[in-house]
């Protein structure tokens, strides 16, 4: 198990079900939250608890290994913990007796050159982020996709984000919401200074790469929210599908679009 213990009602949840897996007489490893860097291979199952950002931790460290996660929430929004603590017996019951829903997600890998020397890699399940260092002046940078240029943007950044991570970031900023069926990725502008500039939906397979135009120095880029590196004039910015999948394991009564209404607000009419 893999339990984010800042969160206080995540430890009372682990409790109960590390207490419920000892009653099946389920072998449990304990995995610390933001000490562990590797995930066993020969681990059948991780059950994550916490958040949707424990969740993305989690899924980052399965996803190499290539071994299942299931999340329990503890969090607020709950998209990818989709497991709630007062049902996590009966949920979990499904999945050991094998009706689980599994699922693959697609990861993306970032690479961040300089004079075509690779600086970093690393793999991000929700989404890259470019964005100004400096959040009073606008940025300009170019973006080619499969070695073809697409466009210039004028703005505060851009969003190259999964399925998984349309319902992140991006959605905030007007990008579109991905179905985690499908094998695509989103291009979302942040506050463009052009209004035509608008999200575009592309294969993931597509090869994606930013530069900075010479009127911006120096931009920051985040993977799921994490400082990945810095990008200025002499270095470049290539993102593509990662080889690595997150495999997750929904409950039996797992219903995506029951998620999206619950989490969204949808079909609600406020004003009764």
């Amino acid at each position: 198990m893999l339990t984010n213990y800042k969160k206080d009602k995540a430890k009372e949840t682990h409790s109960n079900i590390l207490e419920w897996l000892q009653n099946k007489n389920i072998q449990v490893s304990e995995l610390i939250f933001g000490e562990v860097q590797n995930i066993p291979q020969e681990l059948d199952l991780v059950i994550a608890i916490g958040g949707d950002g424990t969740m993305l931790h989690a899924g980052r460290l399965t996803a190499p290994a290539n071994v299942p996660l299931v999340g329990v929430n503890r969090g607020y929004l709950g998209f990818l913990a989709d497991i709630k603590s007062d049902t996590f017996a009966e949920d979990l019951e499904t999945i050991f007796a094998g009706q689980g829903i599994p699922e693959k997600r697609i990861l993306l890998t970032a690479r961040l050159y300089q004079n075509d020397k690779l600086l970093a890699e690393a793999d991000a399940l929700n989404d890259v982020v470019i964005k100004n260092d400096n959040a009073g002046r606008m940025m300009h940078f170019d973006t080619h996709v499969n070695s073809e240029y697409l466009t210039a943007h004028f703005g505060d950044g851009l969003i190259i984000a999964t399925p998984t991570g349309s319902t992140a970031y991006a959605l905030s900023c007007g990008g579109p919401i991905l179905s985690p069926e499908t094998s695509v990725i989103s291009l979302t502008p942040i506050c463009p200074h052009t209004l035509s500039d608008r999200p575009i939906v592309l294969p993931s397979a597509s090869h994606v790469e930013l530069a900075l135009n010479p009127r911006t120095e120096t931009a920051i880029i985040t993977l799921d929210g994490v400082e990945f590196g810095n990008l200025d004039q002499n270095s470049r910015l290539e993102v593509t599908e990662s080889k690595n999948k997150l495999n997750l394991i929904h409950p039996a009564a797992y219903d995506y679009y029951k998620i999206l209404r619950s989490k969204l607000s949808w079909g609600r009419d406020r004003s009764r």
